[in-house]
């Protein structure tokens, strides 16, 4: 289906991938994250074929219009807008970038604006995510670093290509590495690639699992304190996929602002992440949960039961 869908009609090493409505009209798009090339954004034209939209769209480049060697992906509502925004992992002295997404405009490079561009530049980052470590309804950002090449301060060492890995924690105006200050696991210094999230021990925190060149796999049990008021919702789609892949999970809490996620398992690097959709409810007590299935129903579950597991049937709550 590649040549008749159209996206046989552009090139790239594609290291990482990601979808999602990057332009509000409804179908999924796609985003390639793309070694020593143009970053691709193929916009879902609605009829089983897409075209390739992302230098008009401000996401094939970072802001000085040079190629990066895009790693990892991570998609997600980092500032509140509705709107998912791109975050794509590069090597060292590069950088990563953050591609903000402004809506009808296009997406804007905000790496420097968000305090993100210095804490990555040292590294070179693979996988990636969105995740609210600390549940105050900000999401924050893990990147698992590990070097392609020599670093020159390890050279004639066995396996000269180990870094940090990274902890970026949202501000709201700017994000603050966390590394020093996260506990031994981040004083290690490995050759991260892949990396996976999830709450594994369902205690309301998102853990992560890194895989790592030429050593052991890493389970980083979250034990932040201190930390907000949490939810987890997992999917059961009827007319809809299964695990309700690609819907789309609002938040509502009074007096406070929505808080937008999707389900998904994709982004970041070889990995496939956790289903269930987690949130971090700040010190909100009460939420209402609204979901828009990928067949454009929407429902609402009212009055959800915080600081728990809850599970959600196609066609058991109040339409919307």
């Amino acid at each position: 289906m590649t040549e008749t869908a159209g996206i046989g009609s552009a090139l790239g090493a594609g290291l990482g991938v990601a979808c999602a409505d990057f332009n509000g009209d409804g179908w999924p798009d796609i985003y390639v994250a793309n070694d020593g090339s143009a970053n691709l954004l193929w916009l879902n034209n609605g009829n089983g074929t897409f075209h390739e939209s992302a230098l008009l769209s401000g996401a094939a480049y970072a802001a000085e219009g040079i190629a990066r060697a895009g790693m990892g992906v991570a998609v997600g509502d980092f500032d509140g807008s509705g709107r998912e925004s791109i975050f794509v992992t590069n090597l060292t002295r590069e950088g990563a970038t953050l591609f903000r997404n402004d809506g009808p405009s296009g997406f804007t490079d905000a790496s420097t604006q968000f305090g993100l561009y210095l804490p990555t530049f040292p590294y070179t980052g693979f996988g990636v995510q969105w995740f609210d470590y600390d549940n105050d309804g900000r999401p924050d950002l893990f990147v698992a670093n590990g070097a392609v090449t020599i670093v020159e301060s390890l050279r004639g060492e066995p396996y000269p290509f180990h870094q940090r890995n990274l902890l970026l924690h949202n501000e709201g105006s700017r994000f603050r590495e966390m590394s020093a200050e996260a506990g031994p696991a981040f004083a290690l210094s490995e050759v991260g690639r892949g990396v996976a999230f999830g709450d594994i021990d369902n205690n309301g925190t998102v853990d992560v699992v890194v895989a790592n060149n030429n050593g052991p796999v890493r389970l980083l049990l979250n034990d932040a304190v201190p930390r907000g008021h949490w939810l987890e919702v997992r999917l059961e789609g009827v007319k809809s996929n299964r695990d309700g892949i690609g819907a789309k999970v609002t938040v509502l809490r009074p007096g406070l602002p929505p808080l937008l996620r999707r389900a998904h398992t994709d982004g970041s690097y070889l990995s496939s992440s956790d289903i269930r959709v987690h949130f971090g409810l700040g010190e909100a007590r009460q939420a209402s949960v609204l979901v828009e299935w990928p067949d454009g129903l929407q429902e609402e579950w009212s009055n959800a039961k915080i600081d728990s597991l809850i599970v959600l049937h196609e066609g058991t709550g109040r339409p919307r």
